[in-house]
């Protein structure tokens, strides 16, 4: 049998490469399409994470999404604290949802 998550797998890592290059160079390097995608990416992997959680299913793939939603709405917290490293049409993309991702996903206690 394949890997389940295969067909996922291309979405978290597109993630896990904007995260790096948001920690690497700055969220100013961001643009807009690599915003956008930001945004879109980590909306999937929240829903995976939700989804994986409700099923059950592998430990190791629940905290791995665990640790990346974290990451990225670590990000989007920063873009949501420094307004004026994005201009204002990026904002509505990654900020849509944000109060209801606060209280479904809560942080993960380190």
């Amino acid at each position: 049998m394949g890997d389940p998550y295969a067909r996922h797998r291309p979405a978290w890592q597109e993630l896990e490469q904007l995260l790096l290059q948001t920690h690497t160079r700055g969220l100013a390097s961001l643009t807009f399409d690599q915003t956008e995608r930001l945004g879109v990416t980590y909306r999937l992997a929240t829903a995976h994470l939700a989804r994986y959680r409700q099923q059950g299913r592998d430990p190791q793939i629940v905290s791995y999404l665990n640790d990346l939603a974290i990451r990225a709405h670590d990000e989007c917290d920063r873009l949501a604290q420094e307004p004026n490293i994005l201009s204002g049409e990026h904002r509505p993309v990654i900020f849509d949802h944000q109060d209801s991702l606060h209280q479904t996903f809560p942080r993960k206690a380190r």
